[in-house]
């Protein structure tokens, strides 16, 4: 499992925002100081089901399982490189600059692909994230 602590700021509907501090994500990586992924924040919020009781403030745990950030790195490596391929050899027979164009085209087509399921995945409340209380820390202090 991969965990990370964050705090509820807000509640919508049965819907969680929680705020998490990238840092300890963004801390081993060598473009951490040149990076603008984030805007330059070392924060990002993300909308989980919110646990029984919730509250605005509250510290919560996030858990996730490592399978699925397994298939989420799988389908965003492997898709559009299995895409390029297929649009390469799908237009082979008509030459070079055909296999090149079907390359090109099987790219862009595995890529809108990932960008479409990641979209959906976003707005996904059921992927298998579990978002609990943590019970060391008082309602309202800062993480």
């Amino acid at each position: 499992m991969i965990e990370t602590h964050g705090r509820i700021v807000a509640l919508h509907d049965g819907l969680a925002d929680v705020r998490l501090s990238v840092a300890s994500a963004c801390g081993a990586c060598g473009h951490r100081n040149s990076c603008d992924q984030h805007g330059g924040n070392r924060e990002r919020t993300v909308r989980v089901a919110a646990p029984l009781g919730a509250h605005a403030g509250d510290r919560v745990m996030l858990s996730l399982p490592e399978s699925t950030l397994h298939l989420g790195s799988l389908l965003g490596y492997l898709l559009p490189a299995v895409a390029t391929l297929g649009g390469a050899i799908a237009l082979a027979a008509g030459g070079d600059a055909a296999a090149v164009l079907g390359a090109g085209l099987g790219l862009g087509a595995g890529l809108l692909c990932v960008r479409l399921i990641g979209r959906r995945w976003a707005d996904d409340a059921t992927l298998p994230m579990s978002c609990t209380p943590t019970s060391n820390s008082p309602h309202g202090d800062t993480p």
